[in-house]
């Protein structure tokens, strides 16, 4: 089922236990399509969204990951690095929490927060 324009349920199910918690975080995921908007409408990829505490915890997530409140995704975006995603990200999510990894990019709508990992 589709959320937005580009982004399905399923894409923010625990890749664990197919759950999605309560429900998706409806503005995570408008923020997210406006993100893709601003990146030229390149395809995100949500690498992990929803965890259940198992999941989380086999990743190693935080105790209190907002992973586990549907309120974060970890993303990727073909052909851009981490960097370039990030420096968008901030814009879309200021008042949220934005962190960059080697690999990906972390989004979330809690308390604004930046972060390297």
């Amino acid at each position: 089922m589709n959320i937005t324009e580009n982004f399905r349920e399923s894409e923010f199910a625990c890749p664990c236990c197919s759950g999605s918690g309560s429900n998706i975080n409806r503005v995570l995921v408008a923020k997210l399509q406006v993100l893709r908007s601003l990146l030229g409408d390149r395809p995100i990829t949500v690498t992990s969204g929803y965890r259940c505490k198992k999941h989380n915890e086999k990743v190693g997530g935080s105790k209190n990951s907002l992973h586990m409140e549907n309120k974060a995704a970890d993303i990727v975006v073909s052909g851009l690095k981490p960097y370039q995603v990030y420096y968008y990200a901030e814009k879309v999510f200021a008042t949220g929490g934005v962190g960059i990894y080697k690999g990906h990019v972390h989004v979330d709508v809690g308390k604004k927060n930046r972060w390297e990992g």
